[in-house]
């Protein structure tokens, strides 16, 4: 088990599951997470759960790691156990959406999709108003 942070992704040679930071300043998403605004440290955590139960060990003092790591997040050590065993959720960052606004855009805004599929959310990634694809690189 290993996590390999930098200062824009967090990913692991054990899951699938990553961390991405989606604004200077702090701010991370995690992909067993959709939705969720986390701090470097939380993504950490996070990233060390879905290690964790990607391992599949079934040892009374893993669970009390995983409990106390879960703890951390404001989740149980079985919530946590269910949405890391998932499949990543895979998003894209808008900097406008059409159709929303007076002239058909929000200016200055950001969202972030989250589809259940590569293929779902590589058919928007040709959109002009897709900022950048939230998808770690493949390592090289």
């Amino acid at each position: 088990m290993t996590l390999k942070i930098t200062d824009k992704k967090i990913i692991s040679d054990t899951t699938p599951h990553y961390a991405l930071n989606v604004e200077p300043g702090g701010l991370w998403r995690v992909s067993w997470l959709p939705g969720q605004d986390l701090d470097r440290n939380s993504a950490i955590t996070a990233m060390t759960l879905a290690e964790l139960t990607a391992a599949g060990r079934d040892h009374a003092s893993v669970m009390l790691h995983i409990d106390g790591l879960a703890a951390e997040l404001g989740l149980c050590a079985s919530d946590a156990i269910v949405l890391t065993s998932a499949p990543p959720m895979y998003s894209l960052l808008f900097t406008s959406v059409p159709g929303l606004g007076r002239d058909g855009c929000l200016a200055s805004s950001t969202h972030m999709l989250w589809f259940e599929s590569p293929e779902e959310r590589d058919r928007f990634t040709a959109c002009h108003f897709v900022a950048s694809s939230c998808k770690p690189e493949k390592e090289g």
